[in-house]
């Protein structure tokens, strides 16, 4: 997670915190026998008198699944993420506070198709 902040940092707009700042450039790294990058455990940052990073962990954290394009991510297959409904905030009988003659309408939500393939 760390990596990707570091892949993505001149693309964020991050505010301007001091704290952040120190954060990010706090913790230092070495390479472990895989090759990958091991960042410095929060108890040896301790020892060398800095705060634990939880504004940085909490950036991190951001990146921890990774985000598709919504036309990756959709179940439906239909290439949209909308619900579709026949509700109509100013319909008569909404602005009315009248029983809604659309409430019994059908509607999608994203991933309805998979999981209820019965109703399509």
């Amino acid at each position: 997670m760390w990596g990707a902040v570091k892949d993505r940092l001149p693309y964020l707009a991050l505010p301007n915190m001091v704290d952040l700042r120190d954060q990010l450039i706090g913790p230092e790294f070495k390479f472990n026998l895989k090759g990958e990058i091991q960042l410095e455990k929060k108890e040896d940052m301790r020892k060398r008198g800095l705060a634990s990073p939880d504004i940085a962990d909490a950036l991190a954290l951001t990146f921890a699944r990774p985000v598709f394009p919504r036309a990756y991510d959709d179940l439906t297959g239909r290439g949209d993420h909308l619900v579709l409904s026949d509700y109509n905030p100013y319909s008569k009988e909404a602005m009315e506070g009248l029983p809604l003659p659309e409430a019994t309408g059908r509607y999608y939500a994203s991933g309805w198709a998979r999981l209820k393939p019965e109703y399509e």
